[in-house]
């Protein structure tokens, strides 16, 4: 691959962009390496977290190639959105969570991802919007329905209509970032997190987050119900089993294996 690399530690994959001459700005041979990366982790039966994230401090991505979307014809113009979403959902659906580690600009689609992450880990000198607005456009990558879905309606109005850059510490605010820290030890911080949750029973953490982004799209009433379903699925698993034996003989857990 030329615009993504991938490597292992531990139990953690991290995927990194890495496309330094343009910011990492997304054309689409970044959207398809990614989108691979992302799926190939997720069927790896030893990755337990996934960490995104850049290989320069000054950008997480640009967003996308401007001169790339330049060319765009109304005909492909809705491939161009439909390659954008396919990535950012390859992330919201991944089987295993996806921490996103940014440091400088994250805009437009580079936004776009961190919506679509389970958990942000930022720098303080990050740079998060989605400025798209100044361009004549509407963000194409998900943006105008999950960032309502996180921050509400009006939020995400104000957000996307200005196109305004927010700070680390604004993203927090809106809980659009989980964790703010220093720009060096933005790595060892998501590794931190990675750890904590790679630590965690992966069929638990798999149902778990089935029933959260399931659940955001159904009744409440329906949305219980799945909540139940899930609950005596997990209840019913070798890891449960596992981990409550641990707790009761006051011993750490066994690892686990499972992830059915």
């Amino acid at each position: 691959m030329d615009d993504v690399l991938m490597k292992k530690e531990g139990n953690v994959a991290i995927i990194t962009l890495d496309r330094p001459e343009v910011l990492n700005a997304f054309r689409s041979k970044t959207l398809e390496e990614l989108t691979y990366s992302i799926r190939a982790a997720g069927k790896d039966p030893d990755i337990y977290a996934i960490i995104l994230n850049s290989s320069i401090d000054r950008s997480f991505t640009a967003g996308g190639d401007i001169k790339e979307e330049s060319l765009l014809t109304k005909e492909t113009a809705y491939e161009f959105s439909k390659r954008g979403q396919d990535c950012a959902m390859s992330i919201y659906n991944s089987p295993v969570p996806v921490i996103a580690a940014i440091d400088g600009y994250a805009l437009g689609g580079g936004m776009e991802l961190i919506l679509a992450s389970d958990i942000t880990v930022a720098a303080k000198t990050a740079k998060i919007g989605i400025p798209t607005v100044n361009l004549g456009g509407i963000p194409c990558w998900t943006a105008t329905q999950l960032l309502p879905r996180l921050v509400g309606p009006s939020c995400a109005s104000d957000i996307l209509l200005t196109g305004r850059i927010m700070s680390a510490e604004e993203c927090y605010s809106l809980h659009l970032v989980e964790y703010i820290t220093e720009k060096e030890n933005l790595m060892s911080k998501a590794m931190e997190v990675a750890g904590i949750i790679a630590d965690k029973s992966p069929n638990a953490i798999r149902l778990m987050r089935q029933s959260v982004k399931q659940g955001l799209e159904l009744p409440l009433c329906d949305a219980l119900e799945l909540e139940r379903q899930l609950f005596t699925q997990c209840y019913d698993s070798p890891d449960r089993a596992e981990a409550t034996s641990a707790f009761l003989q006051k011993r750490p857990h066994k690892p686990y294996r499972n992830r059915s």
